[in-house]
């Protein structure tokens, strides 16, 4: 097996915030994915890869596709099987399925078939290459029955032949997200070479076992994580990572001195939080991160907080949407439960912006 590149959690998507429509009457976000997503193809050619996996959620609005985010999906995997000539397997994603679990019917990602793509819909055993490969299912421990099926019988020198690819929540990935998915030690266990997990925006590396990670950033509740893609070396075992060149979400923060304010703004969408601020302060902010070469800002008023109350939820201003709401339940003393399925609505949610 040669060199692979990973990427995951592309959401190709026409996003509304901070977008606009290019002259090829594309959105200028989706295009930002294609270029990251190109990218990954290229960057694997040249060091003499022939494969690139994705690891899932290809496309974002769950049971509906618009043909203008669609059409240049299409054109450019076919590029990339055609001009580059890799080879390409596409998960199932949670994002792309019309339905709460994986399917050949109720994949978007089969519309990808016809561009030489290899989409994985159902579970699939590739024994040439050793690859195992596991599409969303909503619980997991339908997974595990999946991979206790595959190991069995087989011994754990077999198994260690063999990679794992799946779309599941990995625990111990984002801060603040209550466990419900996969420990990295459970995962370990299996004995897999390897193991990849797509759904969660965030790179990350256990022993034996990675979070691919999102491709680029998509909205605010990704400021602080590790977007991009990998190259895995199978014969040595080694994972890359190689972050995006796509616009980041960052919140500002007024500590930074002048040249890490200008690594951390340039060519970003910039999130800024003033308390009880005056219009003239407002302007002041925007006109002085767009100096510094933020892509756009958004300023937000928060109000003056004089008196923080014994018990109340310790949320950094900075902390995402989801770790903000499960600070909320569990500042509220509503168990794991409540806090898992709040995660679930907003995943839902989130679908539909």
């Amino acid at each position: 097996m040669s060199i692979e590149g990973l990427i995951s959690d592309t959401h190709n998507h026409n996003w509304s915030v901070f977008s606009s429509t290019l002259p090829t009457g594309v959105n200028s976000r989706l295009q930002h994915i294609l270029d990251e997503t190109w990218r990954a193809a290229v960057t694997v050619k040249e060091r003499g890869g022939d494969t690139i996996i994705h690891t899932g959620d290809i496309f974002h609005v769950r049971g509906s596709v618009a043909p203008s985010v669609l059409n240049p999906t299409v054109e450019l995997y076919g590029r990339i099987y055609n001009d580059l000539g890799l080879n390409i397997y596409l998960l199932a994603g949670n994002h792309d399925l019309e339905g709460n679990n994986s399917s050949t019917l109720g994949n978007a990602g089969e519309a990808l078939a016809g561009a030489g793509v290899w989409v994985i819909s159902n579970v699939f055993a590739d024994e040439k290459n050793k690859r195992f490969f596991i599409p969303y299912f909503d619980k997991c421990d339908k997974v595990r029955e999946h991979i206790a099926a595959f190991v069995s019988g087989k011994d754990s020198d077999e198994v260690a032949q063999w990679t794992l690819y799946m779309h599941v929540p990995l625990n111990g990935v984002l801060a603040g997200i209550p466990d419900h998915g996969f420990s990295p030690e459970e995962l370990q266990a299996y004995g897999f070479k390897r193991v990849f997990c797509g759904h969660y925006h965030n790179h990350k590396v256990f022993d034996g076992v990675v979070s691919v990670g999102a491709l680029t950033h998509q909205t605010f509740s990704d400021v602080g994580s590790k977007a991009g893609f990998l190259l895995y070396d199978a014969d040595k075992d080694e994972v890359t990572h190689f972050t995006t060149n796509a616009p980041r979400f960052v919140d500002f923060d007024p500590e930074w001195d002048e040249m890490e304010t200008l690594e951390q703004v340039n060519g970003h969408f910039v999130r800024v939080r003033l308390e009880s601020a005056t219009n003239e302060e407002v302007e002041e902010v925007r006109k002085y991160l767009n100096e510094q070469g933020a892509a756009s800002v958004q300023v937000i008023h928060v109000p003056k907080v004089e008196v923080t109350r014994e018990g109340a939820s310790t949320i950094e201003a900075g902390a995402s949407i989801r770790v903000s709401l499960h600070d909320w339940c569990r500042a509220r003393g509503f168990d794991e439960a409540v806090g898992i399925e709040s995660q679930k609505i907003m995943d839902e949610v989130e679908a539909k912006v």
